[in-house]
């Protein structure tokens, strides 16, 4: 039944050595050991391959062979950056609901230098029992059971810049960013959000929670809404999406939007055609449909992207936007004029998808 052969050498070595078995029979069982272990394989994918698979089987396959270039899917330490404003919470909640649906460790970093570890008095406000909370609420609606998840609590007695690059060294996937403060005054990020990103080179999330976010961070039901382009980035600001609209009753909203490239071969272009748009909205809604997370998709490709998400987020009603972006290289945090256009008008709560591979380059 094993048909690996190693039993048989085994058995065979030792009835030699004791003189039970002769030298020609120890030779015709170690043959017929190899010659079953070379012809097992082909056999079993010859024998399987007439055998239909049924409709659970097909859609395990897929999701496991999307999974393995997914990003969400290959995730394994999360880290969460965070104070102790409202906005803190909402991070944690999406941290949470990320490591809950997973099972992940999630390492809380509390970069208030003046906050204390939590109390007793003060425990039912604290990150780390938001992030537990959150992953409990998604943990489940798991087939296989709610998960686990270990939280390790960090006071630096260093700044946030210190802090994260020292932090960074561990080796996380992930970073989720969420303070008080996220765009300055004068335009851009805050300062303390630069200081934190700045030793990061890993993926990022920023959080910006808007409306209803800010009097309660565990809402029962995010109305997602995920642009797409096409691009890398934007793959994996749909994957998150996907994964934080797990626990959703409202559909994951997707809606195409043309990069910069795409408006300037519009211009110069006789055909309309949008094939290519709609395939990539169906790469999406498929995606999500291997989670079993209902997707209703939005063509805009004739509209600034900014623009486009604007309106959608008006007339869908969404109350958080999950938005791949790309780092740009330079001193300052920035992630381009879409993001600050979205981060600056948008009354929905926004969720930052950053590669950190620009920062590398930088």
């Amino acid at each position: 039944m094993n048909a690996r052969g190693s039993t048989e050498v085994i058995i065979a070595t030792i009835g030699l050595s004791m003189g039970v078995l002769s030298q020609n029979l120890f030779s015709m069982i170690i043959t017929m050991a190899i010659l079953t272990t070379m012809a097992m394989p082909p056999m079993l994918r010859a024998a399987l391959a007439r055998l239909p698979l049924d409709k659970d089987e097909k859609e395990r396959l897929e999701r496991e062979e999307f999974e393995q270039n997914g990003f969400v899917a290959n995730l394994e330490r999360l880290l969460l950056a965070a104070d102790e404003s409202l906005n803190a919470k909402f991070a944690s909640h999406i941290a949470g609901l990320l490591a809950g649906s997973r099972g992940l460790p999630i390492t809380v970093l509390h970069v208030d230098l003046e906050a204390q570890l939590p109390d007793k008095k003060g425990e039912e406000e604290s990150l780390e029992l938001v992030v537990k909370n959150a992953a409990k609420s998604i943990a489940k609606s798991d087939e296989d059971g709610p998960r686990n998840i270990e939280i390790t609590t960090r006071v630096p007695k260093e700044g946030p810049a210190e802090a994260i690059e020292e932090e960074a060294k561990k080796g996380f996937d992930l970073l989720v960013v969420g303070v008080d403060r996220t765009l300055a005054a004068g335009g851009g990020f805050d300062r303390k959000i630069q200081d934190i990103c700045a030793g990061f080179r890993s993926p990022m999330a920023i959080a910006v929670a808007r409306g209803p976010h800010l009097k309660r961070s565990a809402a029962p039901d995010l109305r997602i809404l995920v642009p797409v382009s096409g691009s890398a980035v934007s793959r994996r600001g749909a994957e998150i999406a996907i994964a934080l609209a797990h626990l959703s009753s409202d559909p994951l909203r997707v809606i195409y939007v043309s990069t910069t490239r795409d408006k300037g071969a519009r211009r110069g272009s006789v055909s309309l055609s949008l094939g290519r748009e709609e395939a990539i909205l169906k790469d999406t809604a498929a995606a999500a449909a291997r989670y079993n997370v209902d997707v209703r998709t939005v063509l805009r490709a004739h509209v600034a992207p900014e623009q486009a998400i604007l309106q959608e987020i008006r007339s869908s009603k969404a109350d958080l936007v999950v938005l791949g972006v790309d780092r740009i290289a330079g001193e300052k945090l920035d992630f381009g004029s879409v993001a600050h256009a979205v981060l600056s008008k948008s009354d929905a709560s926004v969720l930052l998808i950053a590669d950190g591979d620009a920062a590398r380059k930088s």
